[in-house]
């Protein structure tokens, strides 16, 4: 039922529509701007990320991650101005997209982008765009130990926030919040790196010690071992009572739960 009402709002007016703002405008922007939540007080909008409803929403967000990923990574790289826009060149775009995927995980894997069996030809352009995108990721992601990538009126970013302040920070570690909604073209630049190098297109996008750990509810389940609730991941999963147990993934470079290390170091 969900990727049904997924595939309906995918064609909406409405989405077009905001999409081409995204396209035309000087920043990122999201499709809750404008809107009475995105509008509400931060405590309103805990409340709400909190509640029933708010589940559900994270339950759709998180589908939409897996059942339109690819559109999604492809909107936000031709807002970015890194490929053409579908409505325009359809083929051009999906093939830009793709190149530059190819490219972000050669990357990745500490390689380059070689054509190859499994890694079909990419262009140097396409190489080179993304070695830049990624640099700008990785300066960003090491400003402080805890990088949150975040819109600054998104609730579930908001709540992300508002559980590490809450929390006691050790006096040997920060954390940041980047709001891309508020860093002009760098934003975009910024959502686009995170869309290729994590796989990702919602926000937050949470990164300690440089390594992207999800969302506020959803990310790397091998990470999940440090002060873990059942069946949650992400930041949420990594927050003790008083919001603090984020550090622990920190400490020695690794995870140490009652005293026995559950992450290895090296994270």
């Amino acid at each position: 039922v969900i990727r049904a009402v997924l595939d309906i709002f995918r064609e909406a007016p409405a989405v077009a529509a905001k999409h081409r703002e995204h396209v035309s405008g000087d920043t990122a922007v999201h499709l809750l701007q404008g809107t009475p939540l995105a509008a509400a007080p931060p405590e309103l909008k805990r409340t709400f990320v909190r509640s029933g409803p708010g589940r559900l929403v994270a339950r759709i967000v998180a589908e939409e991650g897996e059942h339109l990923a690819e559109w999604k990574r492809n909107k936000i790289l031709e807002a970015a101005g890194l490929i053409p826009e579908a409505r325009d060149d359809e083929i051009g775009a999906a093939r830009a997209a793709a190149e530059l995927q190819d490219a972000a995980d050669a990357l990745s894997a500490g390689a380059d982008a070689r054509a190859s069996p499994s890694n079909p030809p990419v262009g140097v352009s396409a190489t080179q765009v993304v070695r830049d995108l990624i640099g700008e990721l990785d300066a960003a992601a090491v400003a402080a130990d805890v990088v949150i990538f975040s819109f600054a009126d998104c609730p579930w970013c908001v709540e992300a926030k508002a559980a590490l302040s809450e929390g006691p920070v050790p006096p040997d570690r920060t954390w940041m919040a980047l709001e891309l909604d508020t860093m002009g073209t760098m934003g975009k630049r910024l959502r686009a790196a995170l869309a290729l190098a994590t796989g990702r297109t919602s926000l937050p996008n949470i990164f300690v010690g440089g390594t992207s750990i999800g969302g506020h509810t959803d990310g790397v389940p091998t990470l999940a071992g440090c002060r873990a609730r059942p069946g949650e991941t992400g930041l949420a999963a990594r927050l003790d009572g008083r919001g603090g147990g984020i550090w622990a993934l920190l400490k020695d470079k690794g995870c140490e739960v009652d005293g026995e290390e559950a992450i290895p170091p090296g994270l």
